[in-house]
């Protein structure tokens, strides 16, 4: 609860400096969500994102999860440059509640409305907005998990560069964008940084007055050496032992330890009309990184606004799969005891496998022009999943959870 205090406190102090710079270039926003889960599967744990290390336990009130504060500061200096620098303050990769920055840039305007940004940006990759920590711009209380929860970085210090064109009715906009990529994840009881990764891509937006699509595509290369250094020396033990099935180690080690890269492509679209609102996302993805994992995901979610009230259903599926790097592990009498070696390497081939579905029933109920209280159930269920932790073994397996969410996600 010491979380919903803090939030509370800081929104206090920041609301009255935000409303005495109403008049002046400089430009305060801020956001938030208060929020609180509950579930009651014993012995599981669960998170929204690869980045939170803590989990919300069963029979708990859990007000990490769905909880942040972000304050952004922009300055017009001429109606062509603009600054601005974003903060948000939300559970990381080592389990503490830290700043981070998403946004630190300076954008210019040509003459032909073509945009470029230069400085710490955010993959542009979202349906409403451009973060995942803006709460209140989302209908549900989360962007999916299956979808957005599975990012790894999602953030760069680098440029992205605009090119709009209007035709009647219709906005099209392409977006390219390249820099060094930012962010850390939480995995295995353990937190990875992008190191001296980079990432480069582009999207392509298209949108009327009802309907909007995008198509994103990008790569993000890093290195891996020093995050597997103990699995890979492991692995070339094991390839030294006198065991013909063993031999194979030796070669996984050295993948392990080269560059990676994560490519992506996704489609989404959104219908806007009258009281009804349909959004679908579907992305395909590979991680190159040992044993290499080629995944998709998709989304669907609907709402039917009735004054204040805004209903909403959603359903959403993952699949990530591991390629098969077989290893044949000796046993038997006068062979050495191989069970914990052959446990570690089944970890370090399956640390991103999943197989999971979640139908989401929620309802959201806008106080004021600037507050939404959302209301949710999920009932997930999952065969495999990194967003969800087993505490009695080392890898989940068939478990189902129904999540209750109340969150409060404002603006100001």
């Amino acid at each position: 609860m010491k979380t919903f205090f803090f939030i509370i406190a800081t929104l206090c102090m920041t609301a009255s400096f935000a409303s005495s710079a109403n008049e002046r270039p400089w430009h305060i926003n801020g956001f938030g969500s208060l929020g609180i889960t509950h579930h009651t599967q014993d012995g599981v744990g669960y998170r929204r994102n690869l980045e939170q290390a803590r989990y919300a336990r069963s029979g708990h009130l859990n007000t990490n999860t769905d909880s942040n504060l972000g304050l952004q500061i922009g300055y017009e200096a001429h109606p062509k440059l603009y600054f601005m620098a974003q903060s948000v303050l939300r559970l990381d990769d080592k389990g503490r509640w830290a700043p981070m920055i998403p946004f630190a840039f300076t954008k210019y305007q040509f003459d032909n409305s073509h945009e470029l940004r230069l400085g710490r940006l955010s993959l542009d990759i979202y349906t409403d907005g451009d973060s995942r920590h803006l709460g209140y711009a989302y209908t549900s209380i989360r962007p999916s998990p299956d979808i957005y929860g599975q990012i790894m970085y999602d953030h760069f210090d680098g440029f992205d560069y605009v090119i709009p064109l209007s035709i009647n009715d219709f906005i099209f906009k392409t977006k390219v964008y390249a820099g060094r990529v930012r962010g850390n994840y939480f995995l295995q009881d353990r937190s990875f940084s992008a190191g001296k990764g980079y990432v480069y891509g582009a999207t392509f937006d298209w949108s009327s007055a009802d309907v909007s699509m995008r198509f994103a595509i990008g790569q993000i290369h890093r290195r891996n050496a020093n995050d597997y250094e103990n699995t890979a020396n492991d692995l070339r033990a094991l390839g030294r032992l006198p065991f013909p099935g063993l031999s194979a180690a030796t070669g996984y080690a050295d993948e392990l330890e080269r560059n990676s890269k994560i490519s992506f492509l996704g489609i989404g679209g959104k219908w806007d009309k009258g009281p009804y609102s349909h959004t679908f996302i579907a992305t395909k993805f590979n991680y190159s990184t040992f044993p290499s994992n080629d995944g998709w995901a998709a989304m669907l979610e609907s709402s039917y606004r009735v004054g204040q009230f805004k209903p909403y259903v959603g359903f959403s599926y993952i699949n990530i799969t591991p390629k098969d790097k077989p290893l044949s592990f000796p046993s038997g009498p006068g062979l050495p005891d191989l069970s914990q070696a052959e446990t570690t390497y089944t970890l370090a081939t399956r640390y991103l496998a999943t197989d999971k579905k979640t139908l989401t029933l929620g309802l959201r109920y806008d106080v004021t022009p600037s507050a939404a209280l959302k209301f949710q159930f999920d009932r997930i269920e999952a065969d495999k999943s990194a967003l969800l932790k087993d505490f009695d073994t080392p890898l989940l397996r068939n478990k189902n959870l129904n999540l209750y969410s109340l969150s409060l996600d404002y603006i100001f």
